[in-house]
């Protein structure tokens, strides 16, 4: 993919049909994602002056709200001599920070399922092995669901014909909180994620 900021056709991807990427200056480029024409994800990525951290500051707009962030990764990998600073292998660290939007998911129990809402998207599914289908998702995502326990339940996301996510949900024993443990199965990477309950 050429790094002049120009829309190129892209395959594959969910949330977008066309990505751009700029470079702007010797540690820092922007990528944006599209899909028919809207911006879906946006993204400035820098690295640090001693080329050993990378920090990502995005703009998500798949949901209802836009959805604005940043995480960083450590360098695993040097890039080829010459190359722009970016180039090499990196891991992620850790979200350092995302707007409210994000943070807030609703559940509601329903006969023998769970209802789930997020960002303007919902899915109202039964505890039956089924995929269902979220509302207002750009990237037509279903899902399954599976109970483990009166405490714990299984999500299964599908994107493009594709498993993407298994994500356990547990509720603590007092029912103050809510821990989420997604194990993204394409990119083998695992998020934990603990919620407090809203009054």
């Amino acid at each position: 993919m050429t790094a002049d900021g120009t829309d190129q056709p892209v395959s594959g991807r969910a949330y977008g049909d066309h990505i751009a990427v700029k470079i702007i200056d010797k540690s820092s480029i922007q990528i944006t994602e599209k899909l028919a024409g809207k911006i879906m994800n946006d993204a400035v990525a820098t690295v640090s002056a001693d080329g050993s951290k990378l920090t990502w500051k995005f703009t998500n707009n798949t949901g209802d709200k836009s959805i604005t962030g940043s995480y960083s990764e450590k360098r695993t990998a040097a890039g080829p001599a010459g190359s722009h600073a970016i180039s090499g292998s990196w891991m992620q660290e850790g979200l350092s920070e995302i707007s409210e939007a994000a943070r807030l998911t609703t559940f509601k129990g329903t006969d023998n399922g769970i209802q789930m809402t997020w960002n303007g998207q919902v899915v109202d599914a039964k505890f039956d092995g089924k995929r269902y289908a979220w509302s207002n998702d750009a990237g037509k995502t279903t899902s399954s669901f599976k109970k483990i326990s009166d405490n714990e339940i299984e999500e299964f996301d599908h994107r493009m014909g594709k498993l993407t996510d298994v994500t356990t949900w547990t509720v603590s024993a007092d029912g103050k909180s809510l821990t989420s443990v997604d194990s993204d199965k394409l990119h083998g990477t695992k998020t934990t994620a603990v919620l407090e309950k809203q009054p």
